[in-house]
């Protein structure tokens, strides 16, 4: 027992003796204890909805196997194919995770717990960012242990990081911030500028979304603390506003490799081109137009004073600075409300990353975010706002009323984002501020007045309660999930909170309540937070854990059995997992990445429909429509043992317990060699689409520009069609078809003139909010089968009539794909086969894809819809019921053509593909690989021209005779990125040794006379 005391006693002295270990470790266990209710029966996950499951966890698990496939193999991935079909690989993932420190320690896990090495390094993430915060207040801020201690807990345990769970990168960003700040006081109060360039460097790297807004903050930051220590300073330093600014733009600079790769992908993206936000500021100072490309970057003449001023261009630059404009996300946002936001976020913690406690949105507004850091801390506000007017420091009040204003006006949300989009996202720079501003009124705890804490008591509650009161007033308030009495417990906790530190908090031990307060408190704020948001079970992932490792199983048993160029459909990858080729390691189908290839923005949108809705980053091929599979080169179907809907042309592969692979026996690798091709103008885009996708697998579709380039160099080996006007997929007239309706748990079947009127069958008492009328699902609690209506074919109007063995029959059903209905194809009484494709339960209203696919082999003469989950009316007037069938021999000729000219000797990695041809004549060759302008491509060992082709895919020309073909990719702008890194450094090292020569020539000096002695 004795030696156990000694042991504790001397663990004791050495934390004493070591600060900084003391206070990591402190935090590292409150913070891991804010979690642990979650994760001791999770696994050791913390598994939280949304992007989190979507995004995060699959993320990881790729890089950690780039990570290990470059040191295994030398090659350092650009290119990724597990996301959808091909993208940017490094420029796409350095906004989440790629280039932060805290990936590393991660690679050091085993695969199979990269889960539970995400939460760990979660929990080093807020406990790193907390013990840099310590030591901005300890170190340059002159607060005493237990105030930087408190501090630091409300900074790791803040309403920001909490409000952002879900977005597990962020809280890279968390823990890196403080470094700026520190830079800059190492800057000032040291003398040394090496740290602020350090910082700025690891911020960009971290996270190059945020370096913009944080090289404005830390400026700001800077020239505040600059004045505050202008007397410690001596006055106007010169040096050390040169060595600032040196160091600040030379520590953006080593960033490069990151920031230009970025920049040319995020320029590109739909929601920063969509962006008008940039244009309309820019037009209060130009002339801008879109003929006149001249003036300064093409915005044409800059207007002069008297134009500038006159008129309503002055005050309506004013209101676009600094009025909140009324915005529609799926219902109105007011301005009142938005200037309201700060205010709610500072007073009352987040209880989920949708909305706060007091407003309630049905959409994600971006301009919420949380500035919460605690009730003791926002009461100490008033009583610092109090005394810095009392002081009467000119740059005190400056610093002071700038901070009160920019969260409340829109310029801000603009410019900290570039003009690309409304986020409040950089207001972790005012909870720093805060923090910092209230700590330090803390240090005097005794020493506030108790009619200061009574002004301030007044103030919040008055605050409090009037923005409670607005935002009832507008029907924001929601009592769901007991938010009403989370509202009123907080301002009940507040009075506790006054009356505690105005009659207890006295004498010794003051700050250790204090710190025992906020820690408890941001514990409880957290908690209920993770509630709030929602943590998945994580042994319900992906179906369970023994799904997931028998799908494991199959790839891994395909790349044993199969080295070649291929693409897997695969129907565990639907929309609750979009980036499980990510886990799994195989060449995806189905993405949910912000930064897709948008090369392939036209295909994805509006030619295949792969996008659940328009310009959504959230896609998936999962309709079973072979010909767009097989020209995305997918060669085996994973399907679940019991799915009766099989491609033709597909047979039996494996068979696992639960899943069966199908290979596909008309598979062509990696892309086409084609005799004809189409002018892109003469492709009839407006087609139902599933009708254009025979023509991927028949026609190079051209770019109309690069169209006579191609048919000079080919000649008479190629031939121009004219159009497309061959409807492969014939139409089955549904119009003397009879339909009846089944409601359910009900017998009784009632006959109606239609899908289309089936609605006007419902009971009354199903009419939704949206005053439209809704379909019941399947009713599991009762055992009721959901609504159904059957569809009687006339017998002259039957599908796939010469439908046998031999030759069935592709049948696409055009029908809502957002609506969860199976679909079930019958000959008389025979069900021959049945899908619902894509079911799921996330809010589809805004889906558009409509085209479903089916096989069979034999003819149809009646369908039957079944709701799986409730449905609007909708389902059936949004695009309309039909079904189109084409013949399989129609495919099966198309694909026998293709394979006749296959490639040969086909090597892929990830940044390169390599194979032959051996052609009597040129051809016009279509990759299954997305076009990116950093492809190159040599021919012969000669570079030649890659053209994008089929809306958003590589092409090139093919040669006759035995020809070998060399693609490499090189992320585009990372050799400038690269350089001007490497120059950055350089000049970091000239600007230490020109900033600190006097200190290097005096240590010369000594060792020189140390030397003679």
């Amino acid at each position: 027992m004795s030696k156990a005391k000694n042991i504790i006693k001397k663990a004791e002295n050495w934390l004493n003796q070591h600060e900084y270990t003391k206070v990591a470790l402190f935090l590292f266990v409150i913070v891991f204890c804010c979690f642990s209710i979650h994760v001791f029966k999770n696994g050791f996950t913390l598994t939280m909805n949304g992007d989190y499951v979507l995004q995060q966890l699959h993320f990881y698990v790729e890089g950690y196997d780039s990570f290990w496939n470059f040191i295994r193999t030398g090659e350092f991935k650009m290119w990724s194919y597990e996301g959808f079909l091909g993208v940017n690989y490094f420029a796409a993932n350095t906004f989440y995770y790629l280039t932060s420190p805290f990936l590393l320690p991660l690679m050091l896990f085993p695969r199979t717990l990269i889960p539970q090495g995400i939460y760990f390094m979660y929990v080093i993430k807020l406990t790193t960012g907390g013990l840099l915060f310590y030591i901005l207040l300890r170190k340059y801020h002159k607060l005493s242990y237990k105030v930087a201690l408190i501090g630091a807990v409300a900074y790791a345990l803040s309403g920001w990081g909490m409000y952002y769970l879900w977005f597990n990168h962020f809280a890279d960003v968390l823990a890196v911030f403080p470094l700026t700040l520190i830079g800059v006081e190492h800057c000032l109060q040291k003398k040394q500028g090496w740290l602020l360039a350090i910082g700025l460097f690891i911020c960009g790297i971290t996270n190059y979304y945020f370096l913009f807004a944080f090289v404005f903050t830390t400026f700001f930051y800077a020239i505040f603390r600059y004045f505050q220590l202008f007397k410690q300073n001596k006055g106007y330093n010169l040096k050390i506003i040169l060595m600032g600014f040196a160091f600040f733009v030379v520590g953006i600079g080593l960033s490069s490799v990151v920031l230009v790769t970025a920049l040319k992908v995020i320029t590109s993206t739909p929601r920063v081109e969509g962006s008008t936000l940039l244009n309309e500021f820019l037009a209060f100072f130009f002339n801008a137009s879109t003929t006149d490309q001249s003036g300064f970057l093409g915005l044409g003449a800059l207007k002069g004073i008297k134009e500038f001023f006159q008129g309503d261009n002055i005050k309506s630059l004013l209101k676009y600075m600094f009025i909140f404009n009324e915005r529609y996300m799926s219902e109105p946002i007011t301005s009142t409300q938005t200037f309201l936001y700060p205010i709610a976020t500072f007073f009352f913690p987040p209880v989920s990353n949708w909305d706060t406690l007091v407003f309630t949105n049905k959409a994600f507004d971006n301009t919420i975010s949380s500035i919460y850091i605690s009730a003791p801390l926002f009461l100490l506000f008033w009583p610092a706002l109090i005394k810095t007017f009392k002081t009467k420091k000119i740059w005190n009040i400056i610093g002071l009323i700038f901070m009160l204003i920019i969260p409340f006006i829109p310029i801000t949300y603009y410019a900290l984002n570039a003009f690309s989009m409304m986020y409040g996202r950089w207001q972790i720079f005012l909870v720093a501020i805060a923090i910092i501003y209230t700590s330090s009124m803390l240090e005097k705890f005794d020493d506030i007045p108790k009619i200061h804490i009574d002004i301030s008591f007044l103030i919040t509650i008055t605050l409090m309660i009037s923005v409670v009161a607005y935002s009832f007033s507008i029907g924001r308030v929601s009592f769901e999930y007991g938010k009403g009495y989370g509202i009123a417990a907080q301002i009940l906790y507040v009075c506790f909170v006054y009356y505690y530190m105005r009659e207890r908090l006295k004498g010794p031990g003051v700050y250790d309540k204090l710190l025992t307060l906020v820690t408890v408190e941001l514990l409880v704020m957290g908690n209920i937070t993770t509630f709030g948001q929602g943590v998945t079970n994580y042994y319900d992932l992906y179906g369970g854990q023994d799904i997931l490792k028998e799908q494991q199983t199959i790839i891994n048993d395909l790349k044993d059995d199969d080295d070649s160029f291929y693409r897997i459909f695969d129907s565990l990858a639907d929309r609750n997992y979009n980036n499980i080729a990510m886990t799994l390691g195989y060449k995806g189908l189905s993405t949910f990445h912000s930064v897709y290839n948008f090369e392939l923005d036209d295909f994805i949108n509006n030619l295949s429909k792969v996008s659940y809705s328009y310009y959504n980053w959230s896609m998936g091929v999962d309709e079973k429509r072979y010909n767009l599979d097989t020209f995305l080169n997918v060669k085996y179907y994973v399907l679940k043992n019991e799915d009766t809907n099989i491609p033709l042309g597909f047979s039996l592969y494996k068979q696992y317990d639960n899943y069966s692979v199908y290979i596909n026996n008309y598979f062509v690798e990696l892309g086409y060699a084609f005799d004809d091709i189409i002018n892109e103008n003469n492709f009839n885009e407006y087609w139902d689409y599933h009708q254009n996708e025979p023509y991927y697998n028949k026609y190079a579709i051209i770019a109309s520009e690069d169209i006579e380039e191609i048919t000079n160099i080919l000649g008479d080996d190629i031939t121009l069609a004219e159009n497309n006007n061959k409807l492969y997929f014939k139409e089955v007239g549904l119009y003397n078809a009879k339909y009846y309706l089944q409601l359910r748990g009900e017998e009784t079947i009632t006959q109606i003139p239609g899908v289309y009127y089936a609605s006007e069958y419902l009971p009354q008492t199903r009419i939704g909010s949206n005053n439209e009328k809704n379909f019941y699902g399947t009713d599991n609690t009762n055992g009721n089968i959901g609504d159904r209506i059957y569809i009687d074919l006339d017998e002259n109007q039957t599908l796939c009539p010469n439908g046998s063995s031999e030759n069935g029959c592709h049948i696409i059903a055009k029908l809502n794909y957002g609506p969860n209905i199976k679909v079930k194809f019958y000959y008389n009484d025979t069900l021959i086969t049945e899908d619902a494709h894509g079911t799921s339960n996330y809010d589809k209203s805004g889906d558009h894809k409509f085209a479903r696919g089916y096989y069979v082999t034999t003819k149809i003469n009646r369908i039957e819809l079944e709701f799986l989950s409730d449905a609007a009316s909708s389902t059936f007037t949004k695009y309309g019921f039909n079904v189109y069938y084409e013949e399989f021999n129609e495919y099966k000729q198309r694909q026998e053509n293709l394979m006749a000219n296959k490639f040969e000797n086909i090597v892929v990695t990830n940044n390169t593909i390599k194979f032959e041809t051996n052609y009597d004549d040129k051809k016009m060759i279509v990759l299954s690989v997305p076009y990116d302008s950093g492809w190159s491509l040599k021919i012969n060992g000669e570079n030649q021209k890659i053209y994008k082709v089929d809306s958003g895919f590589i092409g090139f020309i093919a040669l006759k005779g035995k020809t070998t073909y060399e693609l490499n990719y090189v992320t585009p702008g990372i050799k400038t990125g690269v350089i001007l890194s490497l120059i950055s450094l350089l000049l970091f090292i000239i600007l230490i040794l020109l900033f600190n020569r006097e200190k290097i020539i005096i240590k010369l000096k000594n060792r020189k006379k140390n030397v003679h002695k």
